[in-house]
């Protein structure tokens, strides 16, 4: 592959259009169809081309990055390249400059003939509603078992539960999957192998704190309208009213997983209150009991429902930006940790760690 790259740089050399800058519009001379100049990283559709000895035309070189003329497409969704003289220094700056990209792409994909309303609460998804839920399986011999799940925060890294990435009835985490609300489903379906499991290095299986890791794919996902990443929250203090809650768990106590990929609508719950609710686990997994500056309470007031196993892992999210109400975006402001007795009580709150206090442990492992 990389022969062919090089003979693919080097062949162009002299058709280099210099009038031509990054994201600027440019023709394909072939077809006379049209494009954007990006890098060659940010068209994934044109390797499998490339393999072949089909080279993109080029708009020019910067340094030692090729940047081509990459064709528009209906469902194309390219990430921004991140500048390299771009040096965010304070906790947080990395996460909201990656999140500013994935705004930006989200409204050139916006299609004002596609407009749906946001439906919450209880109910199945749309299949393109959430397109960084990821689910995590385990290798048993049966095949693969999908126990947990997880939130896709860049082309390469999950962010999920640290109790995700190594269990003691199914062992370490070996697959993602992306792209699919239905568990039957196969149509934009990405499946990767997990070639590196990162827990926080506070995190302990004996209690619940710091229950936060990150998954890395064997290659990057890639972007479309089923398939991209979510944005962090960054900042301690939460000015969202409402959270959804995403997952493929049991919809009862005792029951059986989902098939579809399931949405509930939460709200946080007060700290004093639901300290008081999980008094009684302080001497087991939480010493400590609740703690508000690395955990979340949340709960559906109006309704009986909470995260059941096989949510583990998965965003508590909110939406941070829209598109019509057709794609949104979304923020992680938490990571299902544990509950107590799922889905048995009104309004019975579950425990999520708070992704902003490891911002800047996230942005170290995934951006550094």
């Amino acid at each position: 592959m990389l022969l062919i790259y090089l003979l693919f740089v080097f062949s162009f050399i002299p058709f280099i259009q210099n009038i031509l800058y990054y994201d600027s519009p440019c023709v394909i001379k072939k077809d006379n169809s049209t494009g954007r100049c990006v890098y060659i990283q940010e068209c994934p559709h044109v390797i499998p081309g490339i393999k072949k000895w089909i080279f993109p035309e080029t708009c020019f070189f910067e340094k030692s990055e090729v940047v081509i003329c990459c064709p528009n497409k209906e469902d194309s969704f390219r990430i921004p390249h991140t500048r390299m003289d771009s040096t965010p220094t304070k906790p947080g700056e990395k996460a909201e400059e990656q999140c500013s990209e994935y705004k930006e792409s989200l409204r050139r994909s916006f299609d004002p003939n596609r407009l749906y309303p946001v439906v919450v609460g209880g109910a199945k998804t749309r299949k393109d509603e959430f397109p960084h839920m990821v689910q995590i399986g385990y290798d048993t011999d049966n095949g693969t078992s999908w126990k947990c799940g997880g939130s896709l925060i860049s082309d390469q890294y999950v962010l999920t539960a640290a109790h995700c990435l190594s269990t003691l009835n199914f062992g370490e985490a070996q697959h993602a999957r992306m792209g699919i609300i239905s568990v039957y489903q196969t149509a934009n379906l990405q499946q990767f192998r997990i070639i590196k499991r990162i827990p926080h290095p506070n995190y302990t299986a004996s209690e619940h704190y710091h229950d936060i890791g990150l998954a890395k794919l064997s290659q990057p996902a890639n972007y479309n309208r089923y398939v991209r990443p979510a944005c962090l929250h960054a900042k301690h203090e939460i000015d969202y009213s409402w959270f959804l809650l995403t997952g493929w768990g049991y919809t009862e106590y005792a029951g059986e997983s989902s098939d579809f990929l399931q949405k509930l609508k939460l709200e946080l719950y007060d700290v004093e209150k639901c300290r008081n609710v999980y008094r009684n686990n302080r001497k087991a997994m939480l010493p400590s009991g609740i703690r508000d500056d690395i955990m979340l309470c949340a709960s559906a007031p109006d309704a009986i429902g909470d995260a059941c196993l096989g949510d583990s892992g998965g965003p508590l999210q909110a939406i941070k930006a829209y598109n019509g109400n057709f794609d949104n975006l979304y923020s992680i402001v938490g990571v299902t940790s544990f509950g107590k007795g799922c889905a048995l009580t009104k309004g019975f709150p579950g425990i999520y760690t708070r992704v902003s206090s490891y911002i800047q442990w996230i942005e170290g492992q995934v951006w550094p």
